[in-house]
């Protein structure tokens, strides 16, 4: 209620049956900032990651941050703001994946997330624009998204800026428009030529820079899917008792599946 009237704050349409829901008036429209509580978020002072396809139990972020840009070595230029959520699940505040927050990870509030259902982000201080997102999901692939969106807010609607597919969990991941749009030699992957009558799996997948196999290079894994809990990651973590299974019903017909890595760099 405002001066006698009654002003909406927030407008609902992803509320869970029989799980909390921590609602946050400060991050969808309209919202009302400033001194006389009536002035509309300005553009590019807020971003976030949705889960852009369905998530078996609970989204879970363990950090994330936004950068100006993508550099030679990583992301450049931390963006100052306060992380913000679509929800959380009650003692997972989306504080909790702060970088600097070891131990700690968001939880969405959602249960078995439908596509675009949670989402995490940031209010900045002031308008800026991102470039570059370190981001770090759940090793566990039921709280794990294969695929997400950044939006952007424009002062009066979220905007998508970018798609990002072939998501693993458990490893930090750096983000940006070469992800999307990957420069020549940026990625790389294994595809299956022939048919897999039944499960396939690799237990370990590395790449190197000469045709002596001793200077390895390390980038972020990717895939087409991945079966259950065998994540990417499995496949570049020394382990020969992990693996990546490819995700789905075989036979896997030639072409279907490939497992890969993303470089911040072309090789």
């Amino acid at each position: 209620d405002r001066g006698g009237a009654w002003r909406e704050a927030l407008r609902v349409d992803y509320a869970n049956l029989g799980a909390w829901d921590h609602l946050h008036i400060n991050v969808a429209p309209p919202v009302l900032v400033g001194g006389n509580g009536t002035d509309p978020v300005p553009g590019r002072t807020m971003m976030r990651l949705m889960n852009a396809a369905h998530v078996d139990r609970t989204w879970t972020v363990v950090s994330l941050a936004f950068f100006e840009r993508l550099g030679p070595a990583g992301c450049e230029e931390a963006l100052s703001g306060t992380l913000i959520a679509s929800g959380e699940a009650d003692g997972y505040p989306p504080a909790g994946a702060l970088p600097t927050k070891t131990g700690e990870e968001w939880r969405a509030s959602c249960i078995e997330c439908a596509p675009g259902a949670a989402w995490i982000g940031v209010l900045l201080d002031s308008p800026r624009t991102a470039g570059c997102v370190q981001f770090e999901q759940s090793l566990d692939a039921k709280d794990a998204t294969l695929e997400l969106t950044m939006e952007v807010w424009n002062g009066a609607e979220w905007v998508e800026q970018n798609r990002f597919g072939g998501l693993s969990g458990g490893v930090l991941l750096e983000l940006s428009g070469a992800w999307q749009e990957p420069a020549d030699l940026q990625q790389f992957r294994v595809v299956n030529l022939a048919d897999v009558e039944d499960r396939w799996q690799i237990f370990e997948l590395a790449f190197y820079a000469g045709i002596e196999c001793t200077m390895q290079i390390h980038g972020s894994p990717i895939s087409s899917s991945n079966e259950g809990s065998a994540m990417p990651v499995f496949a570049s973590d020394g382990d020969l008792s992990t693996a990546w299974e490819a995700g789905g019903v075989p036979p896997f017909r030639a072409g279907a599946a490939w497992l890969g890595q993303h470089f911040a760099n072309p090789q």
